[in-house]
């Protein structure tokens, strides 16, 4: 990419890594990062976070580094009371000093609640990582059958109208 002078401004290292990734093969022995997981887990996990960030940061020096989680239920994701795992998601980022610029959160209504959730969770992570850019990466909308155009304006609107007012990124994607 480089060589034909195409670089990335924003790269995401894994898609809603909240409780770690390439976790093995052996359900039983699993190294998910819980917020009661082992410390063993969490030193694994960025170990490989280490590993990507910084071949992100030599191949692509100027692109921002994104940390994607999804955790911005209290009322719909009973081990996040208080926002505990997401809080401790990047509490131990910072422990572990991970180089990455740009939290990244997911937030599909279905899983994550109302949008005062989402509101909260994102003022929590701004007072707690006030260096860090917070983006709201907005994947998919799943529609319940006889929902109105109408009424999928408004809520649209309505979603904008929130990002806006609490000056928050917006990125949408759709599947391929």
């Amino acid at each position: 990419m480089n060589e034909n002078g195409v670089s990335p401004e924003l790269i995401q290292t894994g898609n809603e890594i909240s409780y770690g990734m390439l976790w093995g093969v052996n359900k039983a022995s699993a190294k998910v990062c819980y917020p009661t997981s082992p410390q063993e887990n969490w030193t694994r996990f960025t170990q490989l976070l280490r590993a990507a960030t910084t071949a992100c940061r030599e191949v692509c020096p100027k692109a921002k580094i994104i940390l994607h989680t999804e955790r911005v239920s209290t009322s719909q994701q009973h081990d996040n009371a208080n926002y505990q795992a997401l809080m401790n998601f990047y509490q131990q980022m910072q422990l572990a000093k991970i180089d990455y610029d740009v939290i990244g959160l997911s937030y599909y209504p279905y899983f994550h609640g109302s949008m005062n959730e989402l509101d909260a969770a994102i003022s929590r992570l701004e007072q707690a990582f006030a260096n860090k850019k917070t983006l709201c990466l907005l994947k998919r909308v799943t529609l319940i059958s006889g929902l109105l155009e109408v009424q999928l304006s408004t809520i649209l609107t309505n979603i904008l109208t929130h990002f806006k007012a609490n000056n928050v990124s917006l990125q949408t994607s759709s599947p391929c």
